[in-house]
């Protein structure tokens, strides 16, 4: 499941759920064009599975939503990261608002928590849908 939510409200702007575990970033174009039809963005803050030079690339170029991502994808080396977009995270992000990040992983508990039982089933029965019906936001 693939989420973005507002970081200071904790709104989740949108929502794409997955079925198998799984990479989250072929999600990620789906979910950020999502949230663009509740809300404009400036910033997105996504974490490492999401980095790829594709990635900003998408959102600055296409969305025109600056993207901050750790460039933690790879081998670890001392050379600097291939890509322009990637190559700026390394040497930027620790002077970006990304620490604001956390927040996000509050909502990510409280869905899980929410939804557990439908995420930890044993079963192979779809899980749809995958928000509880009394569950309210």
């Amino acid at each position: 499941m693939v989420f973005v939510c507002h970081w200071l409200c904790q709104c989740i702007l949108s929502l794409v759920p997955g079925r198998d575990p799984g990479p989250d970033i072929i999600h990620y174009r789906e979910a950020l064009q999502q949230s663009l039809q509740a809300i404009d963005i400036e910033t997105l803050a996504a974490d490492a599975g999401y980095d790829s030079e594709a990635s900003h690339e998408f959102a600055r170029n296409t969305c025109h939503v600056r993207s901050l991502i750790p460039p933690l994808i790879g081998c670890p080396t001392n050379k600097p990261p291939t890509g322009y977009w990637r190559r700026q995270m390394k040497s930027r992000l620790h002077l970006t608002r990304y620490g604001q990040r956390w927040q996000v992983e509050t909502v990510n508990s409280m869905l899980k928590r929410l939804l557990s039982v439908k995420i930890f089933s044993t079963t192979r029965k779809p899980p749809f849908p995958l928000i509880p019906s009394n569950t309210t936001w």
